[in-house]
């Protein structure tokens, strides 16, 4: 929020444009079990998102998140024989 709040009162704002991109995920419109920080932080996300997106609207600023899907990393590994995970390794290219 520090960074967001900076750029839009030194470039965005006196601009009257700009566009804000915040990474999500799905665990942000759903519960996921055993992920409740996880889950919570990226529900806070999508919040703070849409609220900014109103309160932008009338000053030419976008709001927007964008939830790339589930990669699998150490954090959240890949459950065996599930397919549509990308591999840490193919999101690098």
């Amino acid at each position: 929020h520090i960074v967001t709040s900076a750029v839009l009162r030194h470039a965005m704002v006196p601009a009257k444009a700009g566009k804000i991109v915040n990474i999500s995920s799905r665990a942000g419109k759903v519960g996921i079990p055993n992920y409740s920080f996880y889950v919570a932080s990226k529900f806070a996300l999508e919040g703070m998102t849409a609220s900014l997106a109103e309160e932008l609207r009338d000053k030419n600023i976008s709001v927007n998140t964008f939830s790339p899907g589930m990669v699998n990393t150490q954090s959240f590994p890949k459950p065996p024989g599930r397919k549509g995970v990308r591999s840490a390794e193919s999101v690098e290219d």
